[in-house]
């Protein structure tokens, strides 16, 4: 386990898609509350601030994962 920071950020790319994510969460819940699932749907959406690596969040997790193999 690491330690991490938490504070603001003059990045408005990263609080717009944190935006993007609440926003795409809120409807494709439709009154089911699997994270789980949710959570798969979310990873496989194209996020701004990954646009010059894997563009995805599963894919990004998928390249740092091969890296330390």
């Amino acid at each position: 386990m690491k330690d991490v920071r938490v504070g603001p950020t003059a990045d408005r790319s990263v609080v717009g898609s944190m935006n993007d994510f609440i926003f795409l969460a809120d409807h494709r819940r439709d009154g089911t509350p699997d994270l789980s699932e949710l959570s798969q749907a979310l990873a496989g959406v194209p996020c701004g601030p990954l646009s010059k690596r894997h563009v995805r969040p599963d894919a990004e997790l998928a390249a740092l994962i091969a890296e330390y193999r």
